[in-house]
């Protein structure tokens, strides 16, 4: 039997392997313009239209600098597209409002501070609550227990 003579299934492709992107600059030129496209108003039609792989694209905008400049500009240019589209009837609301905080970074920040904040509050209120509310709350909830106990015998 004659040895395998490597992976056949790869024959003719010479990008065989894990898909890559290569060329950051070119990828964050292509960005910009296909952003200021009217019809751009998800970057599903970017990753379409010049065949990546979305994972992999955000994991690039992560280590290059440039291309995620280029990327957040983008999705600042797709939220005021949004709203423009959404003002004008062109764009329903449950369209703009599921992928609101996916494209307005600003609001997106102001939320999770928000969210934040709250977790805050909460901790330092479940803190500063007195021990005896605490037991009140547990007394009662037995209190309720031992009288639905009652109804039930």
């Amino acid at each position: 039997m004659a040895a395998p003579k490597g992976n056949q299934y790869a024959l003719g492709c010479e990008t065989s392997g894990r898909p890559r992107l290569e060329d950051y600059a070119e990828h964050a030129e292509n960005l910009l313009k296909w952003a200021e496209k009217p019809s751009s108003i998800n970057l599903t039609g970017f990753y379409i239209e010049y065949g990546l792989d979305p994972d992999l694209f955000y994991q690039r905008t992560k280590r290059d600098e440039e291309l995620a400049r280029a990327y957040k500009l983008c999705k600042m240019r797709i939220a005021q597209r949004r709203e423009e589209y959404h003002n004008f009837g062109r764009l329903t609301p449950t369209a703009y409002g599921r992928n609101l905080r996916n494209y307005d970074i600003p609001l997106d920040q102001h939320e999770r501070e928000v969210y934040e904040f709250q977790k805050s509050v909460d901790r330092e209120t479940e803190k500063t609550t007195p021990v005896s509310d605490k037991i009140q709350v547990i007394d009662y909830k037995k209190a309720h227990d031992d009288l639905k106990k009652g109804y039930d015998d």
